[in-house]
């Protein structure tokens, strides 16, 4: 049976979190430069059956980098290191404050309210930086309104899109290096798995991850696939990517 919702203007969950400032000050505006493209709205049946209306909105076309990161937030917690790789091993609130933190050195709004007793609200009135939706992320990786109907994030052959376990060697790979999608989207399918704002209903601590990661088996690449891990998990096979919250 068929549900229909529309993703709220505000928007808040709880997270269970001590009260402390877990990221070092920037000292100085970082020359950074974020690609990204408009991911027309529509009404779009998800892959759980829900009938979802979507605005438009603007995605980064690629994984954040291990530079991008270390600009905003003065420190990389990857592994391996390399500029160009994708950040990971960043725990799910190290992804919401990198988002309130790039809107500031841009002069947006910070989208995210991170509050003492633990909650974080979304207020999608807000022009700023943010984590895509479980849903958004979905509809983008399978290409849109541009969607040919892939298997996969761009293809049905996961060779041509997608680092996983066949074809990785057993490590990530710089941003942007594989096939990308009809949205001109790279990595939604491998590298590494992502970060959505979107918590797992059956565990409120649970964060959903998209994408599959370097060593997934290819069912895990499929845009439909999703796993959940604590808010607290850093891996290494764990990165995002951001949305630009643009409410007009």
């Amino acid at each position: 049976m068929k549900t229909a919702r529309v993703i709220p203007a505000l928007f808040f969950l709880a997270l269970l979190l001590p009260a402390i400032n877990l990221f070092p000050q920037v000292n100085s505006v970082p020359d950074i430069y974020l690609a990204e493209v408009k991911v027309s709205g529509t009404e779009y049946v998800n892959s759980r059956g829900e009938s979802v209306f979507m605005p438009d909105f603007l995605i980064g076309t690629m994984e954040i980098s291990q530079k991008i990161f270390n600009d905003v937030m003065g420190y990389n917690p990857s592994y391996p290191m390399g500029d160009d790789l994708p950040v990971n091993n960043v725990v799910w609130l190290e992804a919401v404050e990198f988002c309130n933190k790039l809107s500031k050195l841009y002069n947006f709004d910070e989208v995210y309210s991170i509050q003492e007793n633990g909650l974080v609200y979304a207020d999608l009135s807000l022009y700023g930086y943010r984590l895509p939706f479980e849903d958004e992320w979905e509809f983008a990786a399978k290409g849109g309104l541009e969607s040919l109907g892939y298997t996969y994030s761009g293809s049905n052959d996961p060779k041509a899109v997608a680092w996983y376990f066949k074809n990785s060697g057993g490590t990530i790979h710089p941003v942007g290096s594989k096939e990308p999608n009809e949205l001109s989207i790279f990595d939604m399918s491998g590298n590494v798995a992502e970060w959505v704002f979107d918590s797992d209903i059956k565990n409120e601590n649970n964060r959903i991850l998209k994408g599959g990661t370097w060593n997934s088996e290819v069912s895990l690449l499929k845009p439909d696939s999703r796993t959940s891990w604590s808010f607290e998990t850093a891996d290494h096979r764990v990165g995002f990517r951001v949305v630009l919250n643009n409410p007009k």
